[in-house]
């Protein structure tokens, strides 16, 4: 396929020819940003080789899910599992086979990343209570399958985090959490913050422009590992679908409505982060917009408008499926293939809208069996995989086959187009 623009992951990927001629202009015109910003020219080659470096690991199937694979593995013998259906995707245990932890400083790297390997969550406002299944699995998931050295759990100065059974399982479950007690700004640029939503979108920034890492929303499962993206001095992902408009280097940027700042990789002191920081200083000029302007549009107005490479775009394995553009079903009761995703961003606002109350307080004895998209993620936060998982003498059934990402407008679940979604849900999602 010499010569031709290959898809790959949702988006346009470099052709075996253009790599060639894209490693040369990156080159160059990162040599010569820095030369004009008087910054050292040899930051500009190390960017490229880590970038390259990062490149052949994402490409390398191996390097991806060998540690995922052992994980799995591990589970399933210490759970005297049975060999896996692979055909009808189950597995048949004596137990739940639960995937084991081992984050924490032990975890040493054999390679030098922009992102240091740190998670954070941020919980802002009324005190903490981890009621909700999700939020578990969240932390979870991130912890089994990345291996961060620290997970740090930011929550309001004065509010304590209340001990309930999940949080619980936390702390007694994962040996590198850290819960550390925030200092949000109230205001920004002199403009009031109004409310906890708005100040932990400005109060995450904050953080990752200062220490860098990773950021997660609490209702954001890991699915894999996804070190490939910390070969990037910042990664966002795309909410809606690509619509190419200009041609970069060999690659598509597009016409992309919204950014997500529920996902953030980040270097210390990235240009792009600061330059979404200042933004907020228009909170008073740019009138009649929710704050969730500056965490979705604003990231994706700056993205356009970047003079080089220093973010990475990831256009559907960090948030597709969503509700914005699959449907309010597509991450709780559809079943979509998460095959090639690093993330869920499961939404659970529209849960009510949905029938699906019944997901806030689920747990693995639900989940095990439960053949949909949450149920898929929620597995593989558990037990490294998506297979159902089924107890000796239960009589086991095969997975319905999953549907995969289209560019339609959104639907309403049932895959035809939904009249007035964007309204239902849009006081859900930016609520000021």
């Amino acid at each position: 396929m010499k010569g031709r623009l290959l898809r790959y992951r949702g988006r346009h990927a470099l052709s075996p020819r253009c790599v060639g001629f894209s490693v040369l202009v990156y080159l160059l015109v990162e040599t010569s940003m820095m030369m004009l910003a008087r910054l050292d020219v040899s930051q500009a080659i190390s960017n490229l080789q880590r970038g390259l470096a990062g490149h052949v690991q994402r490409n390398n199937p191996q390097n991806n899910s060998a540690f995922q694979i052992d994980l799995v593995k591990q589970a399933r013998e210490s759970a005297n599992c049975d060999e896996p259906n692979t055909s009808s995707g189950y597995v048949i245990c004596d137990r739940l086979p639960f995937t084991r932890i081992s984050c924490g400083k032990l975890v040493v790297e054999d390679w030098k990343a922009f992102v240091p390997n740190v998670v954070h969550f941020v919980w802002l406002g009324d005190p903490y209570k981890m009621n909700y299944f999700h939020q578990y699995l969240a932390i979870r998931s991130v912890a089994s399958l990345q291996r961060p050295t620290v997970i740090y759990f930011h929550h309001g100065a004065g509010n304590d985090v209340e001990m309930t059974e999940l949080w619980r399982r936390v702390l007694d479950e994962i040996p590198c959490v850290r819960v550390i007690q925030a200092d949000p700004p109230s205001s920004a640029f002199g403009q009031v913050l109004k409310n906890p939503t708005a100040q932990s979108d400005f109060y995450r920034l904050l953080i990752l422009q200062k220490h860098g890492g990773i950021y997660l929303d609490l209702d954001v499962i890991t699915l894999k590992p996804f070190d490939w993206l910390r070969a990037f001095p910042v990664t966002l992902g795309s909410t809606t679908n690509s619509i190419p408009l200009v041609i970069h280097i060999c690659a598509f940027r597009s016409l992309l409505n919204k950014i997500s700042n529920g996902i953030i990789l980040a270097e210390p002191g990235a240009r792009f982060l600061q330059r979404w920081v200042d933004s907020y200083v228009t909170l008073d000029t740019i009138k009649n917009k929710p704050f969730s302007h500056w965490g979705l549009v604003v990231p994706y107005q700056l993205y356009e408008t970047s003079l080089d490479d220093e973010i990475h775009l990831e256009m559907t394995s960090m948030n597709r499926p969503n509700p914005f553009q699959d449907g309010l079903n597509s991450t709780t009761s559809e079943n979509f293939d998460l095959s090639l995703n690093f993330f869920l961003h499961v939404h659970p606002q529209v849960f009510p809208l949905t029938g699906n109350e019944h997901l806030y307080s689920a747990r693995e004895g639900h989940v095990r069996t439960m053949d949909t998209t949450y149920g898929a993620a929620a597995r593989v936060a558990l037990f490294g995989s998506s297979d159902l998982v089924f107890l000796r003498g239960e009589t086991p059934f095969a997975r319905t086959p999953t549907k995969t990402l289209r560019d339609d407008p959104p639907s309403s679940g049932d895959g035809t187009p939904g009249e007035g979604l964007l309204e239902k849900i849009s006081a859900l999602f930016h609520n000021d």
